[in-house]
């Protein structure tokens, strides 16, 4: 294989990928310890082992958490007509209006699941990047 500066470029490109996902996956880690404290929601750990690509992991802390329907969904959520379903069940919420009933957290997940990066609801614009700006100042920047 030749080196040059295609090479060099993807050989950075997978370099900050792995490190990020590395990140990603420590931060959902103390995450989730921060949830078996009790009352404190488990979405934004689920949120921190999708990014990381910790599906596995994010499905174990839904059933921990008695989120069984939604642990089916993210289980299945690799394929590409589970993107499109998630999708399309994000606009009937938003044309329906009842998103405004459901947490930011958890449709946060959801957009994550449809493949979206950001989500205009009916009240509020959902950013799946947001999540990281409190907890890794790298992840901010």
């Amino acid at each position: 294989m030749k080196e040059g500066p295609y090479a060099a470029e993807q050989f950075r490109k997978t370099r900050l990928s792995d490190w990020l996902g590395n990140q990603l996956k420590v931060l959902a880690q103390k995450l989730t310890i921060e949830h078996s404290k009790l009352g404190v929601c488990h979405l934004p750990a689920v949120i921190g082992w999708l990014c990381g690509g910790g599906i596995s992991e994010a499905c174990q802390l839904l059933c921990k958490a008695g989120d069984f329907q939604l642990a089916l969904l993210v289980s299945q959520s690799s394929t590409p007509i589970v993107r499109q379903l998630v999708l399309k069940q994000l606009h009937e919420w938003r044309e329906s209006g009842y998103d405004a009933l459901i947490s930011e957290d958890r449709l946060r997940v959801y957009v994550l699941l449809s493949g979206e990066q950001v989500w205009e609801s009916s009240t509020r614009t959902i950013n799946v990047c947001e999540v990281w700006t409190g907890y890794h100042p790298l992840l901010c920047t």
